[in-house]
This record gives C-alpha cells, sequence and structure tokens, in this order.
C-alpha cells in the first residue's frame, strides 16, 4: 500500500475524480492518505486518521515526513525566518499536522517538504501543541471556530460543516473520530437524555452540535451559514418544522471517551 501525505494548508476530496463533482471532504496539511487507485492527475485514496474514502489531486500530495506536533490555533502561519516581519511561505490551520526539529519560547523551526525539496520555516510556538498531549477541554476548541463560514465537506479555518467541527475539536482530546454524522452516532453508544450539559453531542438526520452550557448548542449550519452558539430551542424549532427530531444524545466525559471510543 502507497503512504503519502498531504503537502498543502488543505487537500479537497471529491466524490469523483473531477473538480466538477461534489467536495466531500478536506485533508490538512501533514496528514497522511493510503493511494486505492491512480488516474491521470487523481488517487482514489484514504486517510489514514478515519479510513475516508475520496479522490484528491496528485499536486496536493508529496512523500512523508513524520510528524510530532499539531496545530491548536485556529489558524497559524509559517515563516521563512523567526521574524514577525518576514515573509510567510503558508498557512496552517487547526489540526495540521507537522514536524518541528526545534522549539523555543517564542518560536518553533519546522522541517516540511514543498515540491519535492526539503525546507525549513518558523512558526510561533504558542499555536502548536506535542502530539502526545491532549486538550481535556474540547468544546473550548470548537468554540474557536465561532463565526468560521459554513462549507459543505469543508473542514479547515476558512470553511467547515458540522461534523468536521466535531471532529477535529474531539481530536485535541485524543480521539480518532468518525467524518460524517452518521458514523459519529453509530459510533457512540453512550445516550443521556440530559442535554443540559457542557459537552453533550446532540445529533440530528444528518446533523450535530455540541452543547457550550444548558441551554445554548454551538454549531456548523446552512441556516446562518457560519459557526455559531444560540438557544437549543431554535435549533429544536426549525428541525422539527423539517420533520426533523433529535436521534441521539450523548454526553462525552473524558472517562467515557477513553473508554468507549477506543480503535
Amino acid at each position: 500500500m502507497i503512504i503519502r501525505q498531504i503537502s498543502l494548508p488543505k487537500a479537497e476530496v471529491r466524490a469523483n475524480p473531477s473538480l466538477k463533482f461534489e467536495l466531500t471532504n478536506e485533508l490538512l496539511f501533514g496528514e497522511k492518505i493510503k493511494i486505492q487507485r491512480d488516474i491521470g492527475d487523481w488517487v482514489l485514496c484514504s486517510a489514514t486518521h478515519d479510513n475516508y474514502l475520496g479522490w484528491i489531486e496528485k499536486k496536493g500530495l508529496t512523500n512523508v515526513l513524520e510528524t510530532n506536533h499539531r496545530v491548536i490555533s485556529l489558524r497559524s502561519f509559517v515563516y521563512e525566518k523567526d521574524d514577525i516581519k518576514a515573509n510567510t511561505i503558508f498557512h496552517l490551520s487547526l489540526g495540521s499536522k507537522i514536524n518541528i526539529i526545534s522549539k523555543k519560547e517564542i518560536w518553533s523551526k519546522i522541517k516540511f517538504i514543498n515540491n519535492n525539496e526539503v525546507r525549513i520555516g518558523y512558526i510561533p510556538s504558542k499555536d502548536i501543541i506535542e502530539t502526545n498531549k491532549t486538550i481535556t477541554n474540547w468544546v473550548d476548541t470548537a468554540e474557536k471556530f465561532i463565526n468560521t463560514p459554513y462549507k459543505w465537506g469543508g473542514r479547515d479555518s476558512q470553511g467547515i460543516d458540522c461534523s468536521a467541527l466535531i471532529q477535529l475539536s474531539l481530536e485535541t482530546a485524543g480521539l480518532n473520530f468518525p467524518r460524517d454524522t452518521i458514523d459519529q452516532h453509530r459510533k457512540i453508544e453512550i445516550v443521556n437524555n440530559d442535554i443540559k450539559d457542557r459537552g453533550s453531542l446532540i445529533y440530528w438526520d444528518g446533523h450535530v452540535g455540541v452543547m457550550t452550557n444548558k441551554n445554548k448548542i454551538l454549531h456548523a449550519n446552512a441556516f446562518h451559514m457560519t459557526v455559531i452558539k444560540e438557544p437549543l430551542i431554535d435549533v429544536i424549532k426549525r428541525s422539527e418544522k423539517e420533520g426533523k427530531k433529535i436521534l441521539k444524545v450523548v454526553k462525552l466525559g473524558r472517562k467515557e471517551l477513553l473508554n468507549k471510543l477506543k480503535d
């Protein structure tokens, strides 16, 4: 099996090998894929972290450079020098995987591959964390995406959909969570009808959000076309007008996460 790595800030995943087909997902810098088929400028591949299958253009791929950190700020930049006035090389969104070769208080030196050439850059140290460290309060991560535009299939700081918001946020807690809502609520069996707790996931048919307190839900949605925090009762009323009722309520505490979501 051929393994490759995303070398752009993000790579679009399509339903078929052409830009005219539906965007189904996005993969972030440093994430790895397994190539299943190779057709012209496209490859059919599955992401190693969640096995999501789709088509990616080859131009966004490179050989694997092992990573040891990930980006935890909503967005950061890689600079040519360890100087805020230096030119930026590219941006990185939350969840991007990177190779850090030295880390100081303000700047970290990053090694990456660009056009099949190993290069060096610098990223603010406050924007990254070691891959073996976790952030227990993953809802704090989800709240960083507030006001990010809604985008079907989107999975980064430029645009995101409801299930990607949950997947990326839970990843900071050390969990490989499914990409799509249908697979997410099938994976978790801890049902809790008390929807008043921060961190409770609310699933509808094709939609998911997370409670930030006993009354409000945070979600990426097409009604507002953004990531927004709003009263849960408003979402319930809109959903019921469309004939959609809540399918599952799940409270994910740290203990439950570790015990129930292990692969």
